[in-house]
Parts: structure tokens; sequence; C-alpha cells
């Protein structure tokens, strides 16, 4: 019982720990990092935050071990990336120490300031900025390098480009100068097509390289294992533009009929039509995001919660909140899979669309989904309308379904049981004091290599019972294994985004579709199941909506 509670507390302390060196501020993640790495903890997301840290100090030799360190436990490419320009950086502080006393001091200095310039300039431009200014009040000929990097140097600093005012007093104090975007318009307005074709959400399409812009740059970078910048270059374009082709090629093979015409673009009296073409599902939301924004310019509000329905006034209590997990990137003998990554988002976008506040969770750590989960349930209140969706790796070990995170070696029963997240302890958390209802949806019985017959490790999910007012939706039968869609999603998912969308359909009803048009594709070998003790009715989208 000792050892039980000790294990408990230790998990508990961890989980406290990655927190505080993920979302804390930099004082407090390097010790929270530290102690986080010397209880054990495995999280890259850890390694290279503290990693960054040393960085930022000028502890290449720290930063590159750290590197190194995560690249073991699994980290993508861009850590990769990462490392040798820490290994550039250390060579060139090796340099710079060797010739620091070379007797020919003027033109040795002179090198150093025109490396120092260059090299320091994104990663500390308060050393770049006074390299450069040396360098180039030396006399030398003008080094076009040399002046590039003293200006992101600035940029970094916060210092005005402006000429030097006159020395005569100033009435009053000059307003502070906009800033300095370098990214064209048109650059950023093309990477805001490209991401909301791919399934992420930049904002409006305007050319304004906002924080919504570029936080979906940036998600769409750690994803793909990119260099984290948060702004559009030809980089980033490029595999964007490889991405959507591939796309093409898939909905073109699954679609050999496509439409005639392209729909518009929602907008103000936007004639710009989408030159590309896009999944039928896209289609489909952006029509009905039109259709709201011409009964929205007709002056009638958004639909309300409360109806008549079959005589009966229906009322929805509280609002609606959504936690959404997709996990493709799987290491090891588990595989990457197919589908997750854009059942997620997908489900994610639909669930926006009718109402719901999203938070999603892309290719999450054991770590991350703990804290992902932790805030969420924070933020749930007691009438509302909480709705979980799971796109993944899963298993049943003894009776106990588990959602397998990435980012972690699974070798056996015992790793998935001790590094994988209960169910149980989801459904607990989003579930906790509320007495509106719970929706939680499962699509994650893939084929994995540890299922045996004779093992602990079953075969697609133990059947779970939740509290009253809960539903429990499986992508298929419990002990079976999901098919994957031939298209951008699943086979379940790609039917349940359609049916709720349908307006006037009892949940219930709504699945029993979902159940007909699956069997029917799969030919009978998946078959949707459902548990649930609803006490009242709950409709995605009302009749009359």
């Amino acid at each position: 019982m000792c050892l039980l509670l000790y294990s408990a507390n230790s998990i508990a302390v961890t989980g406290g720990l990655l927190e505080s060196c993920l979302e804390g501020s930099r004082s407090q993640a390097w010790g929270s990092c530290e102690r986080y790495i010397k209880e054990g903890g495995t999280s890259t997301a850890a390694y290279v935050r503290l990693a960054k840290l040393s960085k930022e100090k000028g502890d290449f030799e720290t930063a590159k071990r750290l590197y190194e360190r995560a690249l073991q436990l699994g980290a993508g490419p861009g850590v990769s990336a990462k490392a040798k320009t820490t290994e550039s950086l250390i060579e060139e502080q090796q340099w710079l120490d060797n010739n620091r006393s070379t007797t020919d001091a003027g033109v040795t200095a002179s090198r150093a300031d025109r490396i120092k310039c260059i090299r320091f300039s994104k990663i500390k431009p308060d050393i770049a900025h006074e390299a450069c200014t040396r360098y180039l009040n030396s006399g030398g000929k003008s080094d076009p390098e040399v002046e590039k990097a003293d200006k992101l140097a600035k940029i970094a600093l916060g210092i005005a480009e402006v000429a030097e005012p006159a020395p005569t007093p100033a009435l009053a104090p000059a307003p502070a100068p906009a800033p300095i975007r370098i990214v064209p318009r048109s650059l950023v307005k093309q990477s805001q097509l490209y991401l909301t074709r791919l399934g992420f959400n930049p904002g409006p399409v305007d050319g304004h390289l906002g924080t919504r812009t570029s936080d979906a740059i940036r998600s769409y970078q750690r994803i793909n294992g990119l260099w984290v910048t948060g702004e559009p270059d030809v980089e980033l374009m490029e595999h964007m533009r490889v991405q959507l082709a591939r796309r093409e090629e898939t909905v073109a093979s699954a679609n050999p009929n496509p439409p005639s015409s392209t729909p518009e673009r929602p907008g103000a009296g936007s004639t710009t039509q989408i030159d590309e073409s896009v999944s039928d599902d896209l289609v489909e939301i952006r029509q009905q995001i039109a259709e709201l924004v011409k009964l929205i310019k007709a002056g009638q509000s958004t639909p309300a919660k409360e109806q008549t329905v079959s005589g009966k006034v229906y009322v929805e209590q509280g609002e609606r909140k959504a936690l959404v997990i997709g996990n493709w990137e799987y290491p090891g003998s588990l595989g990457r899979l197919r589908n997750p990554g854009n059942d997620a988002k997908t489900v994610s976008s639909a669930l926006e669309f009718l109402g719901f506040e999203v938070t999603t969770i892309l290719n999450g750590s054991l770590g991350s989904m703990e804290i992902g989960v932790r805030n969420f349930s924070r933020g749930v209140k007691a009438q509302d309308t909480v709705l979980f969706y799971y796109a993944g790796h899963g298993v049943q070990i003894q009776g106990a379904n588990y959602l397998i995170p990435t980012g972690v070696d699974i070798e056996d029963a015992i790793d998935i049981k001790y590094k994988s997240l209960d169910l149980s302890y989801i459904m607990e958390k989003v579930s906790k004091n509320i007495r509106g209802m719970t929706i939680v949806i499962l699509d994650a019985c893939r084929n994995n290599p540890f299922v045996s017959d004779n093992g602990p490790v079953r075969k697609g999910w133990a059947e779970t019972k939740g509290p009253l007012g809960t539903l429990i939706a499986y992508a298929t039968a419990p002990g079976e294994v999901a098919i994957d869609g031939s298209g951008d999603n699943g086979l379940y998912t790609k039917n349940l985004v359609r049916r709720m969308k349908e307006p006037g359909l009892r949940i219930e009803d709504m699945f029993k579709k979902v159940r007909v048009a699956v069997e029917k594709e799969s030919r009978g070998k998946q078959i949707p199941w459902e548990n649930s003790s609803l006490v009242g009715d709950f409709f995605f989208v009302l009749p009359n909506s």
C-alpha cells in the first residue's frame, strides 16, 4: 500500500514539474525542467525546453547534450536540425576563444565581430548588435550580410530604424514606431489559404500576420518536424504545397467524378474561387459557413438553444465544450497511423461550427495529454455539455481501456499500463461535478502488435460504463477492430461528421444513422456500438436551425 501511494505521489509530482517546465516563465522553467529530468522524466518537450534556455544563456555544450538526449527519446527531425545549428555555434565559439589573443588584433577582432554579428542575430540580439556596430564603424567596406544581421538584431531588440533626429528639444514624445513586418502580405495570404485547406485555423485570409496565423504556422511546423518560426517562408510554402498535392491525389482516387464547379469562398462580395480541388467534407463545411454568413447579413441571429420539438420545449443548459485528441506518429512497432490526425482536425472543425468550445491535442505525449485533460476539466461548469473524442492507438488490458500517447517506447503490456492514459481517468476528470451531459466518442481500435488471444492485451475496447447522463460511442463493437478509410478520414469519423450536421436528429438517432452507413460501407465488417445512460435529449443541430 505504501509503495502504491509513493508511486502515485511520484507521478503527481513529475506531472506538476512537467507542467511548470513547459508552461512556466524562464526562471520557473529552468528549475522545473532540471528537476523533472533528474526525477527520470522522459518527455522530449522538457529536454528541448531546457536546451533552448541553455542556448539563450550561451551554454551551447549543454544545449547540444540535451538535444541529443531528446533525439534518443524519439524527438522529431526538427530537434535534429536544432542540434546541428548548436554544433555550428560551438565551433564558432571555439574559434573565437582560440583567436582572442592573436597578435594581429585588428584583423582578428574585425573577423570575430563579423561572426558574432551574423551568428548571434537571432539567438542573442544584444551581443549581435554590439558586434555589428563595431564592425560597421571600423571603416571596412560595406557588407550586405552584416547589414541584414544588424537589422534583424535591431528588430528583435525593438530599436526603431529611423534617422538620427536633429539636436533640438522635442515638444512632445514621438509616438512609438509601428512594428516592422518584413514578410510580404502576398506570402502571408497564400500561407493562410494553404493552412485553411490543410485543416488549420489561421483566422481571416487577409494577408495580416496576426497571432492566429502565427499560431497556426507554428502548429503546422511542429507537427511536420519543421523549424518552428511562426512565419511563412519558401521552405514552408513548398512543404504545404506538396501536402496539398498529395491530398488532391488521394481525393481524386477516392472521387473519380469530381464536381464540375468549385464553390465560392465565403466573404463579402467575394468572387475569387479556389483554384484547387478540395475534399467533399471541406466543401460541405464551407457551404454551411456561407449559408450562416448570409443569415447574419440578413439580420437574423444564430439559432437559439430553446425550441419546441414534438410539442415539448427543448432547452439546452450551459455551454458546449469538447476535448479532441488525435495521435498518429507512433515510434517502433506501433508505426505511423494514416487517419487519426485528419480525423481529429475534421472533428474539431465540425464541433466548432456546431457551437462547441474545442480544445485540440495533436500527437500528445503522456504529459501533454494529462495536462490537457486537467486544464480542460477546470473550465467545465455544472450545466455544460461535454464531449470527448479520441483517435489513435487504444487497447484493453484486464478489462481496462488505455489510450497510447506518442513519444513512448512500448515493449509489452506492462509498458502500456504505466506509460499510457487510462480512459476511466479521463472520464472521471471531464465529467466531475457536472449535471449536464457527457459524450465520449472513441475511434481508436486499430491493429497493434501487442494483441494476443492468450496474453493480457486484447483486441479492441473493453465495454465501459459511465455515470448517469453519459453516452459512450465506439467506432466498432467491443473486442473488434476499426477500419481505416480510403480517403483522408477513417470510415467511422467520415460518417460521424456528416450525420452530426443533420438538423433535428436526436443523438441516439444520429448514431443509428452512423451505424447503418458504416455497416453498409464495410459490408458488415465494422459495426459501431454505443452505451447510453442519457436521461434527456440532445441535438447537435436543432430541427429549425
